[in-house]
């Protein structure tokens, strides 16, 4: 028996090499001006030649070239960096920014490309109080359901946990996930999350007759878990979360 492992070629392995690697915001607020940015790195030992990177955006967008790092040729280890600063347009929208390199390999004449595109999404600055189930999503998923219920259970009814009610808040089922838009701002994110007893009364008319209701409740900030409830279950069926979050684009919970 042969056992081949392949793995990807390392800095100095190969003649050819090119590292790009690109950022930009995926969420902006209307009118904003955020960074975008590239950069390219000669990884091979032939030198790169007549390097250009150009940025494509969107109807609406303006860009303004801020650094160009143009140079005659990258040899193995050097880098060059590109940054724009772009405007985002006044109203909501959505569109795709696009990077673009070109360079030629020293002692060839075939054009080498490579590409990175990003969906950014523009949309109004978030207010200074919001509330979860009125406020924009820019994302929502339910395991049940299409959507998650705004401010009722997911089941059409009032939302009730451990016998109290509540008018404002969401419904949904396991796996659920609720993104929304911060603005890069500071919150405080508080909240009663829990079981539903709807949920509670349903399973114990049953007869127990599936597993008993159990989920965890987490929030996301940019990507990074801030909260983590732990098991909420019939013998834990509430939770208060109170939690800062600080300079923060997109939550999920």
């Amino acid at each position: 028996m042969k056992v081949f492992r392949v793995r990807a070629a390392q800095a100095g392995e190969s003649d050819k090499l090119t590292g790009f690697n690109c950022s930009s915001e995926n969420l902006v607020s209307c009118g904003e001006i955020f960074d975008v940015s590239a950069n390219v790195n000669n990884m091979g030992n032939t030198t790169m030649k007549d390097i250009s990177v150009d940025l494509e955006v969107p109807e609406g967008f303006q860009a303004e070239k801020i650094s160009t790092g143009e140079k005659e040729g990258l040899v193995f280890g050097e880098q060059s960096t590109y940054s724009w600063k772009v405007t985002a347009p006044a109203d909501k929208t959505k569109g795709n920014v696009k990077i673009v390199l070109s360079y030629i390999y020293e002692g060839e004449t075939e054009v080498q490309t490579k590409s990175f595109v990003k969906e950014v999404t523009v949309l109004p600055e978030p207010e200074d109080e919001l509330n979860l189930g009125d406020m924009e999503w820019v994302s929502a998923k339910d395991g049940w359901k299409k959507q998650p219920a705004r401010n009722k259970s997911i089941g059409g009814n009032a939302i009730t946990i451990a016998g109290e009610t509540y008018e404002k808040g969401v419904g949904t089922n396991s796996e659920s996930e609720i993104t929304v838009y911060l603005g890069g701002k500071n919150y405080r994110f508080t909240a009663a999350a829990g079981i539903d007893d709807e949920a509670i009364d349903d399973y114990n008319k049953t007869g127990a007759a599936y597993q008993p209701p159990q989920v965890t409740f987490e929030l996301w900030a940019d990507g990074v878990k801030v909260y983590d409830s732990g098991l909420v279950n019939m013998e834990r069926p509430k939770v208060n979360i109170d939690v800062l979050i600080k300079n923060c684009r997109g939550a999920a919970a």
